[in-house]
């Protein structure tokens, strides 16, 4: 026989009745939570393959109800800024100011529950500058004594997450956990292979004391789950929504077939060559949908029985399972479905939760805004650079600015441009043409009720 020859489905063959389709596929990453000791590397691996920032923000990214919520979760950390007395601080040769830092900063904590700056002296030990430096890029580094418990130094390497991490590149630093002052004065002198320091946090809990792992990450699954619904709702738009077939052919699958070796020798079974084929041309979010293949070895074998799921009852179980998701994502992240873009309240009395919503998660992250502060005021003092003896962050704005008694007074298209323009948030359903046309006497209205220094009057 001929190399490349291809012959007809051989049927001439014992007979064999069977049926395949795509296997089941485990939707999270197993291992992705592991800490190991990477000797080569000298490092602590942060997951089996040293890729959970990058596993954990690829899942929320893909979930958009996830990816809203770590949106709106970075909103309260960030607050409404950094105080005036220090947000325009210049804090590096690039021009970034402090205000800059906290914009980066506060982001990485919300993803990571985890946060680095780093710190450079001069030649006389004094430092000069400040840099944030992207969570997912730092390790810590093994200790000379690998039993030691605590970490003295950490790996920043700026081809973490690409294709190669390059970990030989001079671009890989080497850096000294920052703890005080007069330390990095002394290192910066003395060490001859000293390259900065820096405040790498990490917020530890049971079973994650080495690198952070946000406790939203227990909703793992939901959120791989709620990436996979809106992608599957795409692969349907693209198909027409074509969301499989079944098909009976009259073949041997173990039989050998396509192409031969010089012995004879087939490379591959039919059933190998025919689903390769199957599944190049219709499985996969690109194509058409996924193909179920049932074998027969004689024409007068009987077809399989199949029920499908009816077209309502499968709309159904998907509705709720959207609706899961997001009730799960929202509570594992602690913010309030009203707060989040896909929940749809339509109701006049929505203003009254969004406004308790805002106070539970200003709330709820203040523990987050308090530890940016006290790593901004370790930063400030080794600059040298005063600040104010009150809070660096100002938080968002609550409703307290406008007392209840006030609050209520006011129409529906007032207390809702009222939230808009103090919250950024408007409930849906409302009456937007009624709303802009009493913008202007509602803002006139508000800004008659506060002093000039913008507390309101109680």
């Amino acid at each position: 026989m001929s190399k490349n020859k291809y012959n007809k489905p051989p049927i001439q063959q014992p007979r064999k009745t069977g049926f395949s389709q795509i296997p089941f596929q485990n939707i999270v990453k197993e291992g992705i939570t592991q800490i190991e000791i990477n000797d080569t590397l000298q490092i602590i691996n942060d997951g089996a393959q040293n890729d959970f920032p990058k596993y954990l923000s690829e899942i929320i990214d893909k979930s958009p109800t996830a990816a809203a919520a770590v949106k709106r979760l970075s909103q309260f950390i960030t607050g409404s800024g950094l105080h005036e007395d220090i947000k325009d601080i210049v804090i590096n040769t690039a021009g970034d100011t402090m205000e800059d830092l906290h914009n980066a900063v506060a982001m990485d904590y919300t993803y990571f529950d985890r946060f680095s700056i780093q710190l450079n002296p001069n030649r006389g030990g004094k430092v000069i500058e400040s840099l944030h430096i992207p969570a997912e890029w730092v390790r810590y580094a093994t200790n000379k004594d690998r039993y030691d418990p605590v970490y003295h130094y950490a790996k920043v390497n700026p081809y973490l997450n690409t294709s190669e991490e390059y970990w030989g590149s001079k671009q890989v630093k080497t850096l000294r956990l920052f703890e005080n002052v007069k330390e990095i004065s002394r290192e910066s002198r003395e060490s001859e292979d000293y390259q900065g320091h820096i405040l790498f946090h990490n917020d530890t809990r049971p079973g994650a004391r080495v690198y952070s792992r946000p406790l939203f990450f227990s909703a793992e699954r939901t959120i791989v789950t709620d990436g996979r619904i809106w992608a599957f709702h795409d692969r349907n738009t693209a198909n027409n929504f074509f969301l499989g077939f079944v098909m009976s052919i009259l073949a041997d699958p173990d039989a050998g077939y396509g192409e031969q070796n010089s012995e004879g020798t087939y490379y591959k079974t039919f059933r190998e060559v025919f689903e390769g084929q199957m599944n190049d041309m219709f499985a996969g979010v690109e194509q058409a949908g996924t193909g179920m293949v049932f074998y027969k070895s004689n024409e007068n074998d009987p077809d399989p029985s199949i029920t499908p799921f009816p077209a309502g009852q499968s709309d159904e179980m998907f509705t709720r399972l959207l609706a899961d998701t997001v009730n799960t994502i929202a509570s594992t992240f602690g913010i309030p479905k009203v707060l989040l873009p896909q929940e749809i309240s339509g109701k006049l009395g929505a203003s009254n939760e969004i406004r308790n919503a805002i106070l539970f998660v200003n709330e709820t992250t203040e523990t987050k805004r308090n530890t940016l502060e006290k790593a901004y005021k370790k930063i400030l003092n080794a600059m040298g650079i005063s600040y104010p003896d009150e809070n660096l962050i100002i938080p968002i704005q609550d409703y307290t600015d406008l007392p209840d008694v006030i609050f209520n007074s006011l129409s529906q298209a007032q207390k809702d441009e009222y939230l808009e323009r103090n919250f950024n948030i408007l409930p849906s359903g409302e009456n937007e043409a009624e709303m802009e046309e009493e913008t202007e006497e509602s803002r006139g209205i508000i800004t008659e009720l506060r002093n000039p220094n913008g507390r309101s009057n109680n």
